[in-house]
């Protein structure tokens, strides 16, 4: 039985995920739902979008199969995947019909406190368990308030992040893939909740199977109802990691490239005092592709620096200090080469 859902029905997740896509594609096509270039835009031909929601749907089906299997087991977490995949049906409908921007937050700003609401008896735990320490500076109800406000911003921060890093071909599902590796080798060690392993598993596979479609050159795209509900789930379970007093930070090293890119780039448009709401294209990455790298380029420096993050972040435990230093410089290093600007020619391709 561990073999099937460990090894077959994985391998099978994978297949049917990228047979799935080759399909989608042509349907896309067939109706003319793509993502047209504009000057922001870090491709030149038309490309199909939206196939974000196939995957959110094949994660939603296997998390629920597993489920009634016994084989997941996470308190509140078959609520949460119901809201990916409610925020991806709406984010789907925005890549179809482009939805205001005060809506889209609107409906983000509900599905989030509605998480946060879902996850409220997680939080009366942890609030109760650490509480004795921080009684001298506040009460207790204010405490839990203000967890659950550190909580609803983060939640908000990390979905939005997604979708702001889906800017280049194969960006956010080879992302989606390293942190799932991680997800796996920190659940398997014991170092957080080991349902988790069963979890990343299950998105790898289908992210796997949607990489070959959508690495350089793409030949289709997440579009919001992939980026937004993949940000969503993946916050979730960092919340969930720390509300359960597991290793979350190990979860940060994961996506700290994404952290580092997109908080830097908004605090400079700040400074700078363009509209931080706004879309751009100055994010490291995309800059270092309109400089006349290669997507592929691009991508694989990326890969490279989150493949071996993956160190630190299962070595956390041991030497905390080290590893969050080690990660840090990792980082920088990668937002030095993506700063550096030599050739100008070739872009976008």
């Amino acid at each position: 039985m561990d073999l099937f859902f460990n090894i077959f029905f994985p391998i099978f997740l994978v297949f049917f995920a990228c047979l799935s896509i080759k399909l989608l594609i042509i349907i896309l096509m067939h109706y003319k739902i793509f993502d047209i270039p504009n000057k922001r835009s870090n491709h030149i031909y038309p490309t199909p979008k939206g196939a974000g929601l196939i995957l959110t749907l094949y994660i939603c089906g296997s998390i629920f199969f597993y489920m009634t299997q016994g084989i997941i087991q996470i308190n509140l977490f078959k609520e949460i995947t119901i809201l990916m995949l409610v925020l991806s049906i709406f984010s789907f409908i925005d890549d179809l019909y482009s939805i205001s921007f005060l809506k889209k937050l609107l409906f983000q700003i509900l599905i989030i406190s509605l998480g946060t609401y879902l996850l409220n008896s997680k939080i009366n735990l942890f609030c109760s368990s650490t509480y004795n320490s921080l009684s001298w500076i506040m009460n207790y109800e204010f405490y839990k308030n203000f967890i659950r406000i550190i909580i609803f911003v983060f939640w908000m921060w990390i979905l939005n992040l997604f979708n702001f890093m889906d800017g280049i071909d194969g960006l956010t599902a080879s992302q989606v893939l390293t942190f799932n590796i991680g997800l796996i080798c920190l659940s398997t060690l014991g170092q957080i909740n080991e349902n988790f392993s069963h979890v990343g598993i299950i998105v790898f596979a289908i992210y796997l199977g949607f990489l070959y479609y959508n690495k350089p050159p793409a030949k289709i795209f997440l579009g919001d109802s992939g980026s937004i509900s993949i940000g969503f789930f993946i916050g979730g379970i960092i919340i969930i990691t720390f509300l359960e007093h597991k290793n979350f930070i190990s979860l940060f090293i994961l996506i700290l490239y994404y952290l580092f890119d997109t908080t830097l780039t908004l605090l400079r448009r700040f400074v700078d005092k363009q509209n931080i709401f706004s879309a751009h294209s100055q994010h490291f990455y995309q800059k270092k592709v309109r400089n006349g790298f290669s997507h592929a380029l691009v991508l694989n420096k990326i890969i490279f620096i989150n493949i071996l993050l993956i160190i630190p972040s299962l070595n956390y435990f041991n030497s905390p200090f080290f590893c969050i230093i080690v990660s840090v410089l990792m980082v920088i290093y990668l937002l030095i080469w993506l700063g550096s600007q030599k050739k100008n020619t070739n872009a976008n391709k």
